[in-house]
């Protein structure tokens, strides 16, 4: 699959049976904080800061590496994923957290979740993986359902300039300018090496 291939159909990978991506057995344990170290640097101390916690997004959730901790912190999370592999692990991993719902959505059409009703949001190397008009519109989406006073935190590789064929080109301009036309404002953006980390609000 080469890049002009996969942004016309991303599912058609991740929507694929990854079998080497996570355990097959079931997990009876949070992953230790040892194992989530870009979430433990670059997310946890944005939710503790957050004076809200009554509704957070895991964005592209994956297998649930994050969201167990996630859940400590407040009343409700959402993780959202677009393959039902990730989703069928995830659930059966934390659904016994009785605060985590999960759902099989790509994060362009999250209708699912209210207008203004989403106190913190977080991403961790999901935005690169997307066409860039899903970009756009998942930028969108995330811009309709933080509250007034949310933020979101998305950890993410920009520049992507001839990357891997599910990462497709972007200048960092690009980026900063499809958050900006999607009605968000970038608070800061930080070096997250090799990630950069960029804070944002309505």
């Amino acid at each position: 699959m080469n890049k002009t291939e996969y942004e016309k159909n991303p599912h058609a990978y991740w929507g694929a049976a990854q079998p080497n991506r996570g355990s097959s057995e079931p997990s009876e344990s949070l992953p230790t904080l040892e194992e989530s170290p870009i979430w433990v640097k670059n997310i946890l101390p944005e939710i503790k800061a957050n004076s809200d916690h009554e509704l957070c997004l895991d964005l592209g959730c994956g297998g649930g590496r994050y969201i167990g901790h996630t859940s400590q912190y407040f009343v409700n999370v959402i993780g959202i994923d677009f393959s039902i592999y990730n989703i069928q692990r995830a659930t059966r991993d934390f659904s016994r957290l009785g605060n985590i719902e999960f759902v099989l959505s790509s994060l362009d059409s999250i209708k699912f979740i209210k207008d203004n009703s989403v106190d913190f949001a977080y991403s961790v190397a999901v935005f690169l993986h997307m066409p860039n008009i899903i970009k756009k519109a998942a930028l969108k989406e995330l811009a309709r359902v933080l509250k007034p006073e949310g933020r979101a935190v998305l950890v993410e590789i920009v520049p992507v300039v001839d990357g891997a064929f599910d990462c497709p080109n972007i200048g960092i301009y690009d980026w900063q300018n499809i958050i900006e036309e999607a009605g968000l404002k970038i608070v800061s953006n930080e070096d997250a090496n090799p990630f950069g980390k960029y804070k944002l609000k309505k």
